[in-house]
């Protein structure tokens, strides 16, 4: 008997806004550079924005709104290019993309926003705190759900933070900072360091920083807090949480999957690029006590980019006592399917 369940909705994935013009301005106030319009989605999931900055001038920021609520903010030092990706959760709904920049130099040469690229995709068993203004402590449990291959044990956390401190810089604190206007994040009431952070701290007037908690695994089936600790009661938050078992982070023992089904059953997987064409890994087996190396714990490895897909027949094994362990930040698993001896 044969399943296959597909995790990567792709009836509902849809590309929005694809625009590699360049949008700038020299003006050292807060100017609209580029207003891309109205998305709409049909169905609640994560819209992706993927874009660079492009910086010919000594100071500059910038931050892009979504559905009037800014996601994200870009304070840069030095001529260049900056590519930037943030994910978010949001509602069905239609919503404005917004990008605004400032040059804090002065002087005739331009700052702004250039090759645009805005999706949306959706996957089951999404847990999430849609973009909002943070108030109060969030409280998320995302389900370890059952199906054919066994259960969900993990999932992926992605926490997209913009902060800003009318008339002063703001800055991101990891354990042991103390800094001004810090702005930090307790999961389950421990401070965790952030994955990324650009302070709002290069030059004055101060209007925009961001940092993200990227990839880090907790499990499912029980609940998680997750709280913003502000230094300053001035400072504003806007806070996106996503919990997913399905987009793929860097922990190489992330395992995602308690597998559960007949022994001699063979299972196929299949991981794709989801932000980026990444390496993406497949391990099937378990550590042993005494490691010496991969080759004598896992059963079966695969990796590659582009699209991996990859199957394995339990024959001398039972499922349940092995560890299925997927991971390589900037992809997904797309599907699971499983033929049942």
């Amino acid at each position: 008997m044969f399943f296959s369940e597909h995790l990567r909705s792709l009836q509902d994935e849809k590309a929005l806004i694809n625009d590699a013009t360049f949008y700038g301005t020299s003006s050292t106030t807060w100017t609209t550079v580029k207003d891309y319009g109205n998305v709409t989605l049909s169905k609640a999931g994560i819209l992706i924005l993927k874009y660079q900055i492009k910086n010919n001038v000594t100071f500059s920021n910038h931050r892009i709104s979504v559905g009037g609520i800014y996601a994200i903010g870009c304070p840069r030092s030095g001529t260049g290019t900056f590519d930037m990706l943030t994910m978010l959760a949001l509602n069905a709904g239609t919503y404005n993309i917004t990008a605004q920049a400032v040059n804090y130099s002065g002087g005739p040469d331009t700052t702004g926003i250039q090759n645009m690229r805005v999706g949306f995709v959706s996957f089951p068993d999404l847990t999430v705190n849609n973009l909002a203004v943070y108030s109060s402590q969030v409280t998320l449990i995302p389900p370890a759900r059952r199906s054919f291959w066994g259960s969900v044990a993990r999932v992926v956390l992605y926490i997209a933070v913009f902060a800003y401190t009318p008339g002063a810089q703001t800055n991101f604190e990891n354990i042991g900072d103390n800094l001004t206007n810090g702005v930090s994040l307790l999961v389950n009431g421990n401070q965790v360091n952030w994955s990324e952070r650009i302070h709002d701290n290069l030059a004055s007037p101060y209007g925009a920083g961001s940092a993200w908690y990227r990839f880090a695994t907790r499990g499912a089936g029980t609940d998680h807090g997750f709280t913003v600790n502000k230094r300053n009661v001035n400072t504003v938050v806007n806070i996106s949480i996503i919990l997913c078992p399905w987009i793929l982070g860097d922990d190489s023992g992330n395992r995602i999957l308690d597998l559960d089904f007949p022994q001699g059953s063979t299972l196929y997987i299949s991981l794709e690029p989801l932000t980026a064409d990444v390496t993406k890994y497949i391990k099937i087996g378990k550590p042993r006590w005494l490691s010496f190396g991969e080759a004598t714990d896992y059963f079966s490895t695969a990796s590659g980019t582009g699209i991996l897909n990859h199957y394995y027949t339990f024959e001398q094994v039972r499922p349940s006592d092995c560890q299925c362990l997927l991971y390589g930040s900037g992809g997904c698993v797309a599907r699971i399917a499983l033929d049942v001896r």
